[in-house]
């Protein structure tokens, strides 16, 4: 059962118009180029951040963890990055409960189902998957980690919540991926994607006996 998605940070209008303006730029870009050059379409050493911030750090049996998720550029040019954390798409985050020497496995994101489609323009594809973050600026979003996927939360303890954060690019191998057979549009973009693997920090949070707490 996928994490839920309670918001965004970032406006459906304020990414489409950001796109419509790196296409743009796109195309201006490539026109100024005196040298050809091999396509870039990751960026694997760019310095990206990713943060667990709770909501809370006590909570009763049963109740869900609310996290604010916050994934900084820090590093010196934008980049794109998926714009949807709890899929199992290109860019996904993938979380994790320890109690003691026990983990939980991550939770299992469900995949937005798009067919591969070389019509649809370039624009649509990135917004719908993508959005271009600048250095020293942060993409969140709120994820809810609930007793269904996470049964220990109904168990008062103590327990650290950490997290993983996957990119495979434009080129991620599912057969899904609409991006595969737009390499030569890719090639044209001012921005690469952020490609790799990076752990969040941890954060500690306690169930409590409901008589507990006053």
């Amino acid at each position: 059962m996928p994490v839920k998605l309670g918001r965004s940070y970032m406006s459906t209008f304020t990414t489409c118009m950001t796109i419509g303006l790196v296409l743009i730029t796109a195309a201006n870009w490539s026109s100024a180029k005196q040298e050809k050059s091999t396509p870039r379409l990751a960026a694997r050493l760019e310095p990206i951040i990713v943060k667990l911030i709770p909501a809370k750090t006590h909570i009763h049996p049963a109740d869900s963890i609310e996290l604010r998720v916050e994934v900084w550029n820090e590093g010196s040019k934008t980049l794109f990055i998926g714009s949807d954390l709890q899929s199992s798409n290109s860019s996904r985050l993938q979380l994790y409960l320890q109690h003691d020497s026990q983990l939980d496995r991550p939770m299992s994101n469900a995949a937005a189902e798009y067919p591969p489609s070389d019509n649809e323009p370039l624009s649509n594809l990135l917004a719908r998957e993508w959005l271009p973050l600048a250095p020293n600026h942060f993409y969140g979003q709120t994820i809810f980690m609930s007793p269904s996927d996470f049964p220990r939360l109904r168990t008062p303890g103590r327990y650290q919540v950490k997290g993983r954060y996957i990119s495979e690019g434009f080129q991620a191998p599912r057969a899904d991926n609409p991006f595969r057979t737009r390499t030569a549009e890719l090639s044209q973009l001012p921005y690469t994607a952020w490609e790799g693997e990076i752990d969040t920090n941890s954060v500690w949070i306690t169930v409590e006996n409901r008589s507990t707490r006053p």
